[in-house]
Formats: structure tokens, sequence, C-alpha cells
């Protein structure tokens, strides 16, 4: 066998879920950026910025709807140093390699009362190359 060969098979793929700093950036760097298309009403970005999942479709429309409820109370998502804050964006293990994440959204009035929540399951891929995020709800 080629020295290549005997490298491949021992080297084990890197494991997201087993490097806890990277994990965390990785999900506050996806939550931000989907902050950041649902404040620019960007649906169709925030649709690819998750993960799709059969029969549970958070496509373009799918986001407009879950946020017309917020921009009937708020005028607008701020997306600002303050956004950016690491206690906004809580991640919280279920099990081994399954994880909950919510994400606060910040409103120009100071009510902050609204976010959303998605799941991240790295059971099947150790690291996935798309979007982590697994959209659960949006709302108060």
């Amino acid at each position: 066998k080629a020295v290549a060969d005997i490298l491949r098979a021992t080297l084990r793929p890197y494991d997201l879920a087993a490097d806890t700093r990277a994990l965390r950036a990785r999900v506050r760097s996806e939550c931000h950026a989907l902050v950041r298309a649902l404040a620019a009403r960007n649906w169709a970005e925030a649709s690819e910025l998750v993960q799709a999942t059969p029969g549970d479709a958070w496509d373009a429309a799918r986001f407009e709807a879950e946020m017309a409820g917020f921009h009937s109370a708020h005028e607008r998502i701020l997306v600002d140093p303050r956004s950016r804050r690491a206690d906004l964006c809580v991640l919280h293990a279920l099990a081994p390699r399954h994880f909950e994440v919510h994400q606060a959204l910040l409103d120009s009035e100071g009510d902050d009362d609204w976010s959303f929540e998605a799941e991240i399951d790295l059971r099947e891929d150790p690291n996935p190359s798309g979007p982590l995020l697994r959209m659960r709800r949006i709302g108060i």
C-alpha cells in the first residue's frame, strides 16, 4: 500500500462535537448569519442558512410567515455589536453529539422578547459541510 493510503486509513475524521470551542464558534457564526438574513428580511438567504428537513421545510415562505408576528410588533431586528454577545446564543447538549441552540433577537424597541431555536445533530456526520442548524421555531 502507498503511504497515503495507510495514512488515510488511520486518520480519524475531524469531530466537531469533540472540539467545544470550534463548535461554539461555528454555531455562533451560523446563528449570527441567520440573524442578519432575518434582519434584512432576506427570506431566501435565511432558508439557505439552515438544514433542509424533510417534512418540515423552512423555506423562504415559511420564514416570512414565522416572522410576520415579529414585524407587526417591532420595527426591526438589531444587528450591531450587542447582537453578537455570547449570552444571546445559548448552546445546550441534549445527548452526546446532539445539541439545541437558542438565539435571542434584539429589537429596536428594546423588548428583546423574540428568539429562534434550532437543533444540531452531529451523531451521523461529525463535521457537516453544510449548515448545522435545523430550525425548530421562531417566536416569543
